[in-house]
């Protein structure tokens, strides 16, 4: 019965906070004021870029790993190109997103080498105890491992990775978030108390092409 009873609880504990309130929650607006779409394809872009920089670029590329095997890939940045499009979604059925929703991030306009989704997922933490956000992997994707995207600033965006937690001691679940964030060898990833604030930009279809470095 206690195997029963702590995902239930987990589920339970995940949606009441992720689950947006009146008072918290708030469209996600893109660089043109529009509120993102689910399952929309958008640029996720820094909010801050170097003066030589123009307003569109910075934006998100794959990266293989250094044996150049296809699979998984790391998500790198490009100061001077608008990257890869990407899409947002929520499993509820909303045609808006708003924040404090558990979202889904996936690159679906690429072509690589690898032929897995491309979903984003946090690994495990390595040697370095760096954990990467990565793509090309089935996961596993627990209902209780979500992102979620949260305010910073107007139309400025902070991107959390959470999950529930469990006291051996208590029993007692609890949310645990990490900001989604460029750590030092230029990868994304996971790192407390360092936010990296985002803006979102929307895609204009042109054609599936590859952005793997």
């Amino acid at each position: 019965m206690a195997s029963f009873l702590f995902p239930t609880a987990a589920i339970t504990l995940l949606l009441l906070v992720l689950s947006p309130s009146p008072s918290v929650a708030g469209p996600i607006l893109d660089v043109d004021g529009d509120i993102l779409q689910n399952g929309g394809d958008y640029y996720i872009l820094p909010a801050f870029r170097p003066l030589i920089s123009s307003a569109e670029e910075g934006g998100l590329r794959l990266t293989p790993a250094e044996d150049s095997s296809p699979c998984p890939l790391f998500i790198t940045n490009s100061w001077t190109k608008r990257g890869l499009p990407v899409k947002i979604s929520t499993l509820y059925f909303i045609p808006i997103l708003t924040t404090s929703f558990p979202i889904i991030f996936s690159f679906d306009k690429v072509s690589t080498t690898c032929n897995k989704p491309l979903r984003w997922w946090v690994a495990p933490s390595d040697a370095n105890n760096n954990s990467y956000v990565i793509v090309g992997t089935k996961g596993p994707f627990k209902p209780t491992y979500v992102f979620n995207i949260k305010e910073a600033g107007k139309d400025v965006y902070n991107i959390k990775f959470c999950h529930i937690t469990e006291s051996d001691i208590f029993r007692v679940s609890a949310m645990d978030c990490k900001d989604v964030t460029l750590l030092d060898d230029g990868k994304l990833g996971v790192a407390e108390n360092s936010p990296f604030p985002f803006v979102f930009k929307k895609y204009s279809p042109k054609k599936i092409a590859s952005y793997v470095d």
